[in-house]
This record gives structure tokens, sequence and C-alpha cells, in this order.
């Protein structure tokens, strides 16, 4: 599967949430990385680099400052991403909503736009 950046959001914060100190950036990649697995395109290295484009990915949650303008995360002096009280009411609003549409194989893709969109228009059938 192919990340988007904000593939990464509630993933990044589940992360960011078990963290007593913040997390780097190479940090949060690593965890990332562990936890989602990426393969394929995102798990190429960057011609001329040395990290991947799933990593990439990742860094622009900073350099785009994703998680700051929704006020889920503060990225502290000394270079570490702390989850904010809005980020912890965010996971916990979603957290269950998040795992069951995981757990019932949907793509992050689509569980990030559910998610963003507060599960407005999502349809689950049983059976």
């Amino acid at each position: 599967m192919v990340y988007s950046e904000n593939d990464l959001i509630f993933p990044a914060l589940q992360i960011l949430n078990e963290s007593t100190h913040g997390l780097s950036t190479s940090k949060l990649i690593e965890l990332l990385t562990e936890k989602l697995q990426p393969t394929g395109h995102d798990a190429e290295i960057i011609k001329n680099r040395k990290d991947t484009y799933f990593s990439q990915k990742v860094r622009n949650l900073k350099s785009h400052n994703t998680l700051e303008k929704k006020g889920l995360v503060v990225y502290m002096k000394g270079g570490y991403w702390s989850i904010t009280p809005t980020g912890r009411k965010y996971l916990g609003e979603n957290v269950l909503i998040y795992d069951s549409l995981k757990n019932q194989g949907f793509q992050e893709e689509d569980i990030s736009k559910e998610v963003d969109d507060d599960f407005k228009d999502l349809v689950i059938e049983e059976g």
C-alpha cells in the first residue's frame, strides 16, 4: 500500500500518545515504519538520498505542519513531537471506529477520510 501524508495522522497520534516525553521525527519514522510496514514505492529509497518515500512523508508531517495546524501536537524545542489534549481527544473519539475499520480490512486512505469527515457518510453493513 502507498500511504499519503493524511494516512499517517492517526497512526502517528497513536504512537505519540504512548510516548511520555515526546518523540523525535527520526524515532517517529522508525515506529511508523514498524507499525505500518510500507511496501512497494513507499519502501523504495529516493534517488540521491538515504531515506525512503515513506520516511519523507513522515518528515512532511513536520514540514507541512500537518499535525500542528489541527492542534493535535506541538513540536517542542529540541525537535520533539508531543501530543496535545486536543490530539488525545481526537484519538479517544475515533479509536474504536478506526480499529474496527482497520480490522475489517479498510485501507488507511479510506479510514483517514472517514476520520476527517467524522464518519458522517460511512455505511457499515453486517454479514
